[in-house]
């Protein structure tokens, strides 16, 4: 009998990992090419599928409006995102509410412009991609983790803290020299491809959503309770 990716119960049904909203649908899609095709999909109970709708919703929001994203995500922004906002006017505004106006800098073009910038729910998004990564080891190793899972999320920075940010881009660095050789998985690298790496002492998962989006997990073993 199949069991549930997140929590070991009897799976009754499939869940898409990640959402399946974040691939955009063929009418959607800005180059005719179909980002649906061979999505990943792992055993779930009700609870661990159709109760997170909300929840993938939400990702797909914060993703296609974080800075790095690509044109696909610019594309479902102004596709299915806009038809939702034409929807529910107040969306727009719920996203917002934690915004600020802040200077960005080309790299490319040694260019400074000027937008604006929302701060997400952090621990929202540390749920979802907790799902995705406890997802995604099931997918590769064909069971449950039941052990800890530690998120990063890359593309996510502090308004305030500047030095959080310089050890979080160090921390990218190291990454992208380690992960350079480490081959990406996923038939929709444009929207979502993962790298999955077992090195001594640790296993971790690299998600990259809209080619620079890019979010770490380290599965962390549970430690056994001493006896008495």
């Amino acid at each position: 009998m199949n069991k549930c990716y997140y929590c070991g119960e009897s799976a009754t049904t499939e869940e898409h990992a990640p959402p399946r909203c974040i691939f955009p649908k063929l009418k959607d899609s800005p180059d005719g090419r179909d980002y649906r095709k061979n999505l990943i999909k792992v055993p779930s109970c009700e609870a661990h599928n159709t109760e997170k709708s909300k929840e993938d919703e939400y990702l797909l929001y914060c993703l296609v409006m974080s800075l790095p994203s690509n044109e696909i995500a610019k594309s479902q922004f102004l596709t299915k995102i806009m038809r939702a906002i034409q929807r529910r006017p107040k969306l727009i505004d719920r996203l917002l509410l934690h915004k600020q106006e802040v200077a960005v800098h080309d790299t490319e073009k040694d260019e400074w412009s000027r937008t604006i910038a929302f701060k997400p729910e952090e621990q929202r998004l540390v749920s979802i991609f907790t799902h995705i990564a406890k997802a995604i080891y099931h997918h590769e190793k064909k069971v449950s983790w039941n052990g800890t899972v530690i998120v990063i999320i890359e593309f996510m920075l502090s308004f305030t803290n500047i030095k959080q940010n310089e050890r979080q881009s160090d921390l990218v660095k190291e990454l992208d020299t380690m992960l350079s050789t480490v081959p990406h998985k996923g038939d929709n690298p444009d929207v979502f491809s993962y790298q999955f790496v077992e090195v001594e002492g640790g296993l971790f998962t690299r998600f990259h959503f809209y080619g620079n989006s890019k979010v770490v997990a380290a599965y962390v073993p549970s430690i056994p309770e001493q006896g008495r």
